[in-house]
């Protein structure tokens, strides 16, 4: 029994020795390899950046719309630019705006047009050529895998498209109304907010642009959307209810006319009370939710320099009481 207990112990030890030897092998070869791949990535890279370092015209794939540039000088890329880019040939065109039933044109003249083809050339040589060796490298092969297309650069009048585009969208646009708070001598009325609708102005810019840098033109047309309006600031609605009263006070208004600027109260409420009441004031079929508070009033009020407004001479009044930093009876919180 002991004598094949001990031909099987040693036919398990050869195994495990055999095992050993056929790993080591297997975790050399492996290394040799990585090492391998390492040795060629870097003997590739820097046989690239060597090719990089004295590349001197526009990196692979890149195009200014649909023209190739690859491999151009910058004045080359200038030549095919201000062969097709050019204002007169944009010239006379009209763009048709339109919002709803709402309809107006603005045309290419009236815009004033350039296009900026030194600028669009600059950009499209020197793009991705960092001054860093390996960052301009890395940045060529890149060019090398993927498609880059810039935009043609130009300028035109954004005031006359402004003042168009005011024109056609003013019948159907609102600005958002936040949260209101007046306040009583018993209780803030909280009214509910309103959504606003607004043209996408960001839209009709990148909109109008493209037809330019495509040199083809037609309707633009604007959908006005809902906005709603910013978001409710707790801290300074209460800050502003409780702040010290102040007084109504005289101002001289645009036309001249004096004219009396309501008292401000202050509140005694809490903040929790004005918070509930905002969260409530959207379910409420009148639009609108009372908190019952209680008041301090300034020394001098609406009423009372109403009443002595003509009494007096207008030349005499003062305008110490309260100031142009005060406010009014409504505060609306965009």
């Amino acid at each position: 029994m002991s004598v094949k207990t001990e031909e099987k112990s040693e036919r398990i030890n050869l195994t495990h020795t055999d095992k050993a030897k056929i790993k080591n092998i297997f975790s050399k070869k492996t290394a040799i390899t990585i090492l391998s791949i390492v040795l060629a990535f870097i003997v590739v890279m820097l046989a690239v950046s060597a090719y990089v370092s004295n590349y001197d015209t526009t990196f692979p794939n890149v195009y200014v719309a649909d023209i190739p540039v690859e491999g151009l000088t910058e004045n080359e890329i200038l030549k095919k630019l201000d062969e097709k880019y050019s204002a007169d040939k944009i010239s006379g065109f009209s763009i048709p705006l339109v919002c709803n039933d709402s309809r107006d044109e603005v045309s290419t003249d009236e815009l004033n047009i350039k296009f900026l083809n030194n600028e669009t050339a600059a950009r499209a040589f020197n793009h991705g050529k960092h001054s860093n060796l390996i960052g301009r490298t890395v940045s060529f092969i890149s060019h090398l895998l993927n498609k880059t297309v810039i935009d043609p650069a130009i300028s035109y009048d954004t005031e006359v498209l402004n003042n168009k585009v005011n024109g056609v969208t003013a019948p159907y646009e609102q600005e958002p109304i936040g949260y209101t708070f007046s306040i009583e001598p018993d209780k803030v009325i909280v009214h509910n907010k309103v959504k606003g609708v607004k043209a996408d102005r960001g839209l009709i810019t990148s909109t109008l642009e493209a037809q330019i840098c495509n040199m083809k033109f037609e309707a633009i047309t604007i959908n006005p959307v809902d906005i709603e309006p910013e978001p409710f600031n707790l801290d300074e609605v209460y800050n502003w209810l409780i702040a010290d009263a102040v007084s109504a006070y005289y101002e001289k208004g645009q036309n001249g006319k004096v004219v009396v600027i309501p008292e401000k109260l202050k509140c005694n409420i809490d903040k929790s009370a004005i918070d509930s009441a905002v969260s409530k004031v959207g379910n409420s079929p009148e639009g609108f939710v009372a908190i019952e508070v209680k008041t301090e009033a300034p020394e001098h009020t609406k009423s009372e320099l109403e009443s002595n407004l003509y009494c007096d001479l207008l030349g005499s009044y003062k305008t110490g009481l309260g100031g142009s930093a005060a406010r009014g009876f409504i505060a609306l919180f965009l």
